[in-house]
């Protein structure tokens, strides 16, 4: 089983590429997104005066977690996820997942965890603009019919958390992503780069 990371910011393209992935290869897709950790202490961000709650720390997620389901798969071939039952859910779920040929981890902090890197044998990073991320998380909250209050604050304060938490997984990211192109590219170019590895190996 190989396991692939794709790293990046919020409406970056991550789940749209894992998705796109999974009609043309055998995997399994795990979102960090649904291992928040409930209960978590919230976190605040001063700015001009004011406390805004941030939902970007990677404490927020468990990342052991992810890690050893990864380990499950490898070593028994079969894995039991418990995980909340989609972004923003509150409610856990069970189900076993089989070993596949591959297995796709994506998540805006999946490079901050050790214990992920140690299992992540390819890792890409979508680099996207701030300004790109807000257009693109103004559009989905349209399209969701979702409250724009979370992204307003998002707006005041994600970036400094951004540089914080996001920019330094770059460095770690084995292969960069150019988020500005169409998904249906992206995932193609991830393929690629997937196929030369097995070559070379």
């Amino acid at each position: 089983m190989k396991v692939i990371g794709i790293c990046g910011p919020s409406c970056s393209g991550k789940s749209s590429i894992a998705k796109e992935l999974a009609k043309i290869i055998s995997c399994n897709v795990i979102s960090n997104d649904h291992f928040y950790k409930l209960g978590s202490p919230k976190k605040y961000v001063e700015h001009e005066g004011k406390q805004i709650r941030t939902y970007e720390r990677p404490e927020f997620y468990d990342g052991k977690a992810v890690a050893k389901i990864i380990k499950d798969l490898k070593e028994n071939k079969t894995a039991i996820i418990e995980r909340l039952e989609h972004e923003g859910s509150k409610e856990l779920i069970k189900e076993e997942i089989k070993q596949k040929e591959y297995l796709i981890v994506e998540g805006f902090h999946i490079l901050n965890y050790e214990e992920l890197l140690q299992e992540i044998e390819t890792s890409f990073f979508i680099q996207l603009s701030f300004e790109e991320i807000i257009k693109r998380r103004r559009e989905r909250n349209i399209q969701r019919n979702n409250n724009g209050n979370k992204d307003e604050e998002f707006i005041l304060i994600g970036e400094k958390e951004w540089e914080q938490y996001g920019q330094p997984q770059i460095k770690k990211a084995k292969h960069i992503l150019d988020g500005n192109k169409p998904v249906s590219e992206l995932a193609q170019e991830v393929l690629d780069r997937i196929k030369t590895k097995l070559l070379d190996n």
